[in-house]
């Protein structure tokens, strides 16, 4: 779960629907993107979306999103 994500958007106020309307996906999308169970590995324009709906730097998408893969990795080898 990227609660990086869920966090900021219940820090804003939003639903996933409102993130997702923002971004033009469907909220079931925007739900797996938050669950981890899509974008797998994030593409830029889905990290601009974000940027943009959440109000949050590229950059610290950037940065949660490679400590999001560094724990995925771990659990797998532990």
């Amino acid at each position: 779960m990227r609660e990086y994500l869920k966090a900021r958007r219940k820090e804003k106020g939003l639903k996933q629907s409102d993130v997702a309307a923002s971004m033009g996906i469907s909220r079931n999308y925007y739900n797996y993107i938050e669950a981890g169970k899509r974008q797998s590995r994030m593409d830029y324009e889905t990290m601009e979306k974000l940027s943009k709906a959440l109000s949050l730097p590229v950059k610290q998408i950037v940065e949660s999103e490679k400590a999001y893969i560094e724990s995925l990795y771990q659990n797998i080898l532990a």
